[in-house]
């Protein structure tokens, strides 16, 4: 018996003395990593490791008739970190600057699983023009509507954004019709169990006091539900720039509603002075495919449309339109109705667009 206790322990011997030393292995393999990350980590703080980051995401966006700069990337990476200077650009100049780039991200809340980023935004930013344009890919054949992707009902963890800003945001006259400077403020932020989600974004005109924008949104996602605020005017010239018609003047825009998102209601009051005032309540659908409806009116100034047919609309018109996607290839017009002038147009119908075909019913009323 004796013998037989020392026959097996002979054997088994070999095999503990492998698994001691394969844990001994892995054992190494981590605190090797851990080692390696340290000292990643510690080279990412010094002058040199700053460099070399900025170095390489300039290349990384640099290429063919593009060039990226990168400059005086500061402080305690990746946690809080300021870049001095970012540039993009062409063959024709600089199209984006950055000045006083910030990142600011709270360690400790790591460890209670919530995102607290206490400021993100920059001292300037400058879009001089706009970038040209990639050339747009073939549209697959046939087209189809996209799904919406489902919503998560509630984020990973908790975020506190508490500071979302751009001191001084700089948009060149190609942009929107002339120069201006605006400022943004704002927060964004979830509850302690990260299923409501509540941003507040304002922007200021600052070369001018002549604009402004305040944007309040509420999501339940648990509940599936939006509330969502969003209030603009200009009173310094920009809609005339835009619009490219001088007599236009201020502009004034007021977005809300309120619902479920498969179910959505909303209105919307747009003014454009001397130009024309419109007044419509919207209907949203975003569960799987998405559905909207509009119904509405559009009031247009005295000669904005042309000579020859203002006499025949008038200047008031009613729109209904309701188009709902019945499969990602089929869409229905379940509802169309413009009336103006005594003139009525009502339709209804629906397309195929794998077959690229469209049958309905259109019916013209005449005074």
């Amino acid at each position: 018996m004796a013998e037989e206790t020392k026959t097996e322990t002979r054997r088994r011997g070999p095999v503990a003395r492998r698994f001691r030393g394969l844990g001994w292995t892995l054992l190494a393999l981590v605190l090797l990593i851990i080692a390696t990350l340290a000292g990643a980590f510690g080279v990412l703080q010094t002058g040199w490791g700053k460099g070399q980051i900025a170095s390489l995401v300039s290349g990384a966006l640099s290429g063919e008739d593009k060039t990226a700069e990168i400059a005086g990337i500061e402080g305690f990476l990746p946690f809080d970190m300021r870049i001095d200077r970012v540039r993009l650009g062409d063959p024709q100049g600089y199209w984006l600057e950055i000045d006083g780039a910030r990142f600011h991200l709270v360690p400790s809340a790591l460890l209670h699983l919530k995102v607290e980023i206490a400021t993100v935004g920059a001292e300037r930013v400058a879009l001089n023009r706009l970038p040209p344009s990639a050339p747009m890919p073939e549209p697959p054949e046939p087209f189809t509507f996209p799904r919406l992707p489902e919503l998560p009902k509630s984020l990973p963890v908790a975020v506190d954004v508490v500071r979302i800003f751009v001191d001084r945001l700089e948009l060149g006259q190609p942009v929107i019709g002339q120069a201006a400077a605006f400022r943004i403020d704002g927060h964004a932020r979830t509850d302690e169990v990260a299923n409501r989600l509540s941003v507040d974004l304002r922007i200021d005109r600052v070369d001018q006091a002549t604009a402004d924008a305040r944007l309040s949104l509420d999501a339940d996602l648990a509940g599936g539900t939006l509330d969502l605020s969003l209030k603009a005017n200009e009173t310094g010239g920009l809609l005339a720039a835009v619009s490219e018609r001088p007599e236009a003047g201020e502009l004034h825009l007021d977005l809300g509603g309120k619902g479920p998102l498969a179910d959505w209601r909303g209105r919307l009051a747009l003014e454009a002075q001397h130009l024309a005032s419109l007044e419509t309540d919207l209907e949203l659908g975003l569960a799987d495919l998405p559905r909207i409806g509009i119904v509405g009116r559009l009031d247009v100034a005295p000669g904005v449309l042309p000579p020859d047919v203002e006499p025949l609309i008038g200047r008031t018109i009613d729109l209904t339109v309701r188009v709902q996607p019945t499969s990602r290839q089929r869409v229905e017009l379940q509802a169309l109705h413009l009336g103006a002038a005594g003139l009525g147009l009502e339709g209804q119908g629906n397309g195929d667009l794998a077959a690229n075909t469209v049958e309905g019913r259109v019916t013209l009323e005449v005074p």
